[in-house]
């Protein structure tokens, strides 16, 4: 997995309302994702997988679990992605529909 993902991973790994889910394939990590609880709501954060296990069907079936978990504990399903990872059509494809978009903005440090 990234560093970025290794590492946002572990700080959720403390909290109460998180969920992590790593998933193995051939003895090795496969993929993660968190899914975060709310009120009436389980939101699918971090979802990855690892680029040697692509097109394996692990982010599908990681999917499948956090919507399962969702049912189960009466919440509602939800994820946010970022258009430019291109993977709309993935989701969609996964009973996912868009809700709304926005623009996120970050100032550049150099201009501090």
């Amino acid at each position: 997995m990234s560093e970025v993902v290794t590492r946002v991973m572990k700080g959720l790994a403390e909290a109460p309302d998180v969920n992590l889910v790593l998933a193995w394939l051939k003895k090795k990590p496969a993929g993660c994702l968190a899914l975060f609880k709310s009120q009436g709501a389980c939101g699918v954060y971090c979802l990855s997988t690892h680029p040697d296990f692509r097109r394996m069907k692990v982010a599908s079936t990681m999917l499948d679990l956090a919507r399962r978990l969702a049912e189960k504990e009466g919440r509602r399903l939800i994820l946010q992605t970022i258009l430019s990872d291109s993977l709309e059509g993935f989701y969609l494809k996964r009973g996912f529909a868009r809700v709304y978009t926005k623009d996120a903005f970050v100032r550049n440090r150099r201009h501090s």
